[in-house]
């Protein structure tokens, strides 16, 4: 993913007081690899709470389905707590 886009991301959907931190984190090489933990395990205090929905693990024409449902636009970037799931674009 580009610079720009995980920036987008990260203004839109962590919280204000962490996007500085988690920004400089995602700049270098030693903290960008421990922040999919610190993301994993406590995106309840890092995450915009309006963002979150915890769901059981589904599919991923079941993720595509929700989506839709929720009027999620055509092209959805979706973020999951599993690593190899992880940066996963969904059309």
């Amino acid at each position: 993913m580009d610079q720009n886009h995980e920036e987008q991301i990260i203004k839109s959907f962590i919280v204000k007081r962490l996007q500085d931190r988690v920004l400089f984190e995602l700049s270098t090489k030693k903290y960008r690899d421990k922040l999919h933990s610190r993301l994993t395990n406590y995106f309840e205090t890092t995450v915009e709470k309006r963002y979150i929905r915890k769901i059981d693990f589904i599919k991923i024409p079941e993720i595509i389905q929700l989506l839709k449902r929720e009027g999620a636009p055509s092209i959805c970037y979706v973020c999951h707590t599993t690593k190899s799931m992880m940066e996963n674009t969904i059309n």
